[in-house]
């Protein structure tokens, strides 16, 4: 009722108010003269301007009604609105919205599908017929013209059996020539048509029956085809981004939803806000809007008592209409000056029942959005929400990749000769800098040379490196203690005012982040891995636990590379030949010296390596196979007292005693000679 006052009100005119006080002043004239005849006139008066009134009235809601803005979707949406207004601006809000996704998938077995065929077989055997339904209309014919008059002589009626309209003269987009020069002709000659609403129209294929078939290859139906062409890229577009980077496609595929509601939409500006849960505030993530100058140029809104924030609280959908200018700034952040804005609508983004993000409207025109508009929002929020879901399972899925690929590589450098702590802790940081963008990464441990704990590795920007290079840690108040000490993460974003992470001497950037991880393995600890930079939004939860499964493993690495190096300098046999590794090889050949001096006997040291050795490697010869045929032969040739190991990966040794310089090469042309005349049989 109050609504229909304030319709009322804004439509009624002067001449109205004129209409209305002497129907007024007529009836209460005829209430107080006594003469009838009077009455009656003054009553007949009355009547006449009611009727005037009316009609005017009349008028004036069916002129204003037509001009009303309506919605443009078809579909009702049956929401619950509570409406309260203010002088701001008349509220309604979307009690009932539905922020889950309706969408479902028909699985099938193969019992349903066998019964698909079985019902298709049966139909393939009827008249192929398809049904077009049209909600707007279809046509029929009323009227033949000369052409059609040898239906009539057989007695069929036209409006009962449909007409088969096809063409195989011509390939699909090619224009007739004939027919181009008959269009005129042809309209001039066409039948006289009339709408009429039927739901049951029925065309018929090129499957029909022969006589229908006869039929309409006698009837000459004159119409013209227009050859349209269009850009391959307005049906689809191959971007190159697409498959390569999550974070530009989430970009290129909301401005395009954004497109398409401006296109379908009335709007002054639509603008898509994602939530920030770190700072709470909203960031304008992507809009398009007819007042770009009037924007504000910041892009991040803190949550105060603005509608956005109405909307991110209550997660309901928010309708805005009749809004005062004045209060334009205060509901509408995102704007820097006042806008004739006189309709708003947002809608929230949910991403696992939870409110994400508000994808907002607003119009120059009063009244511009409505429940069927906030529905039909709706389906674009419910798809953000889908594309947001892909788009973070495929990043999560490809840094995994990359992941796994770092945890095999650290794995295999194990295997790789002469490899060293230094190149593995080289290949971490090219790890957590190719998967996770990392740029300043270092690492700390305990220095035996320096009797302390400090930043033995560094990779980033100059002036990372430079301040933090062999720096000392403050292990008594520094924050990083409990990474080292404790194995604990340690994880600041911002960094704000913790001034004392590495040292007090060492000032990070405070809107910067600060993130270390320990290198700890099942037994032990290694130190710890830690990263830095200056914009703290750059940074998530996945990536600490990215970085944390990548420390994990570089240390499980580092175990096994210093259980392998304590192998190698403790154990006296070679696993791979069974002979004398270097280190133990040199201790005896020590102790033989010693004896040899004692006794007063020739002792003699020979080495043996195989020539061409990268050549044969190159032609596919297992070289450990070579090697173990060599080894054999020299243990064929010296007594079990004598010495044999390597000097390292090529070179082989022979400690023999009481065997002097002269003997020594006798011996030594007496192995070559043999292993020269002998075939050896490798790989076949």
């Amino acid at each position: 009722m109050k609504e229909f006052l304030n319709i009322l009100k804004n439509i009624i005119s002067t001449i109205d108010w004129i209409y209305a006080s002497i129907i007024i002043l007529s009836l209460f004239g005829g209430l107080l003269l006594q003469s009838s005849s009077v009455k009656l006139i003054l009553i007949s008066i009355a009547i006449l301007f009611l009727i005037a009134l009316i009609s005017s009235l009349a008028q004036k809601f069916s002129d204003y009604y037509s001009n009303f803005q309506k919605s443009s979707f078809s579909k009702n949406y049956n929401y619950e609105i509570t409406t309260q207004n203010s002088n701001t601006a008349t509220r309604k809000t979307i009690e009932n919205f539905d922020n889950k996704d309706d969408y479902k998938i028909n699985t099938k077995n193969e019992s349903d599908e066998n019964s698909e065929e079985s019902i298709a077989a049966e139909q393939s055997n009827e008249k192929s017929k398809f049904y077009y339904f049209d909600e707007l209309s279809s046509v029929r014919i009323i009227r033949k013209i000369d052409e059609f008059e040898y239906i009539n002589k057989e007695g069929q009626n036209m409006e009962n059996n449909p007409i088969n309209i096809e063409d195989s003269s011509n390939s699909p987009g090619e224009i007739p020539s004939d027919n181009l020069e008959q269009t005129s002709h042809s309209m001039d000659n066409a039948p006289n048509i009339e709408p009429e609403i039927n739901d049951n129209t029925d065309f018929t294929t090129s499957d029909e029956t022969q006589d229908s078939s006869e039929l309409s290859n006698q009837i000459n139906l004159n119409f013209e085809k227009v050859a349209m062409n269009f850009p391959i890229n307005t049906f689809f577009e191959n971007h190159p981004l697409f498959g390569n980077e999550p974070k530009q496609e989430l970009e290129y595929f909301l401005n395009r939803i954004l497109m398409i509601i401006k296109a379908s939409i009335s709007a002054n500006t639509i603008g898509l806000f994602f939530l920030n849960p770190n700072e709470k505030k909203l960031n304008l993530f992507s809009f398009i809007t007819e007042n770009n100058d009037l924007l504000s140029p910041k892009r991040d809104f803190s949550i105060d008592n603005d509608i956005l924030s109405e909307i991110l609280t209550n997660a309901k959908p928010e309708i805005l209409s009749d809004i005062n200018y004045s209060a334009i700034l205060d509901i509408l952040p995102y704007y820097v000056e006042p806008v004739e804005i006189r309709s708003f609508a947002g809608v929230p983004i949910f991403l696992n029942e939870k409110v994400v993000g508000i994808l907002t409207l607003d119009s120059i025109e009063a009244n511009s959005f409505d429940s069927n508009v906030i529905g039909y929002i709706g389906n674009f929020t419910k798809l953000i929400s889908s594309i947001l879901t892909s788009l973070n399972e495929k990043f999560e899925l490809i840094v995994s990749a990359k992941t796994l690929d770092a945890v095999n590589s650290m794995q295999m450098s194990i295997k790789k000769e002469n490899i060293s702590f230094e190149n593995i802790l080289k290949n971490i940081f090219e790890a957590i800098s190719k998967i996770l963008k990392f740029e300043n990464i270092g690492f700390c441990n305990f220095s035996s040379q320096s009797n302390a704990w400090t930043i033995q590795a560094v990779q980033g920007k100059e002036e990372f490196v430079k301040s933090l290079h062999n720096a000392a840690i403050d292990t008594q108040n520094g924050l990083i203690k409990k990474t080292l000490f404790d194995n604990e993460t340690l994880f600041l974003s911002p960094i704000n005012n913790h001034k004392n992470i590495i040292n007090n001497k060492i000032e990070f950037d405070s809107n910067g982040y600060f993130l270390a991880v320990p290198l700890k393995s099942i037994g032990s600890s290694y130190g710890a891995i830690f990263v830095y930079g200056e914009n703290h939004d750059a940074i998530t939860n996945y990536d600490v636990q990215i970085l944390n499964t990548l420390a994990n493993n570089a240390a499980a690495t580092i175990e096994q590379f210093l259980y392998i190096k304590v192998f190698s300098n403790y154990a006296q046999i070679d696993p791979r030949y069974g002979i004398l590794n270097t280190s133990a090889l040199f201790n005896r050949l020590n102790e033989e010296i010693a004896r040899a001096k004692d006794f007063n006997y020739p002792i003699s040291f020979a080495t043996i390596m195989i020539d061409e050795l990268d050549t044969l490697k190159s032609k596919g010869f297992d070289i450990e196979a070579l090697y173990n045929i060599l080894i054999t032969n020299l243990n064929a040739n010296i007594r079990p007292y004598n010495l044999l190991g390597e000097v390292d990966e090529r070179i082989i040794a022979v400690v023999l005693n009481y065997i002097d310089l002269k003997e020594l090469r006798i011996w030594c042309e007496k192995v070559r000679s043999e292993i020269a005349q002998v075939p050896i049989d490798i790989n076949g």
